[in-house]
């Protein structure tokens, strides 16, 4: 990921490099749902709405559900 962004210089919102689906998650998650309810929500699996979850976090360099909603409010 770190080389990724030494090479390429940053003209995008980092959250433009989601997915549809991890978009939707991650926005869910920002408004404090739960895998469970988004998972009903989405008709998906927990365990694929954690995949979702964990590229998302991956993909914007955070750690945590506590990082999406500061990410998300900023």
């Amino acid at each position: 990921m770190l080389e990724f962004q030494l090479h390429h210089k940053q003209t995008h919102i980092p959250h433009e490099l989601l997915s549809t689906r991890e978009f939707a998650v991650f926005l869910s998650l920002a408004h404090g749902k739960t895998p469970g309810v988004i998972a009903e929500e989405l008709s998906l699996s927990t365990k694929t709405v954690n995949n979702y979850r964990l590229r998302a976090l991956q993909k914007l360099n955070l750690k945590s559900n506590a990082d999406i909603i500061n990410y998300a409010h900023r």
